[in-house]
């Protein structure tokens, strides 16, 4: 006969915790920080304009750690928030490489960058990695497309800074309804 503990004996917590993981009963961990990744051409000939939607994001992200932190699961527990931001350029190829590399070091979504044609390769790398991308419809019309199940395209008004604070905060108001970090549950709140 197998057994799962030193003593020989199968415990009631092991069946318990082994039941719980098989049928997805588990709750999910909370990490530690909730990680928004975005690229943006903070050098360059954009640099002026992706320096004022950094700002945005920024000001969202701000607003959110003066409460406290991104509100998780059950209870008022919260955690802090990072947007991550890397200066793309102005270079498709360098927005999609550094949005890559973002979700590989945990963004659980991506806020967009300007101009369709580099909103457009980084949508098309959302739909590749299943990350929530959440663009302005101001600053990439025609996303985000039929097939698009990751790109969300969001109304907002006024100035660069002024939509990019818009945008990150409706992702921020997703993240916490849904209560996970989990990309499918925070794309389902940001469509809600």
């Amino acid at each position: 006969m197998r057994t799962l503990s030193p003593g020989g004996r199968i415990t009631a917590a092991a069946v318990a915790a082994a039941i719980a993981v098989m049928c997805g009963c588990a709750r999910p961990a909370v990490p530690e920080v909730v990680v928004i990744g975005a690229t943006l051409p903070l050098s360059g000939p954009d640099a002026a304009r992706g320096r004022a939607i950094a700002r945005g994001y920024q000001r969202a992200a701000d607003e959110v750690s003066a409460r406290g932190g991104v509100r998780l699961g059950a209870g008022d527990a919260r955690v802090p928030l990072r947007i991550e931001v890397r200066d793309d350029g102005g270079q498709s190829v360098l927005a999609e490489r550094y949005a890559d590399e973002l979700v590989g070091r945990g963004a659980v979504a991506l806020l967009a960058t300007f101009g369709p044609v580099r909103a457009a390769t980084q949508a098309a790398l959302a739909e590749r990695v299943r990350r929530p991308f959440v663009v302005s419809k101001a600053d990439a019309p025609g996303l985000p497309g039929r097939h698009a199940e990751w790109a969300v395209a969001l109304p907002a008004e006024g100035d660069d800074e002024a939509r990019a604070h818009a945008i990150a905060s409706r992702l921020i108001e997703a993240i916490e309804r849904a209560g996970v970090t989990d990309a499918r549950a925070i794309r389902h709140a940001l469509t809600e």
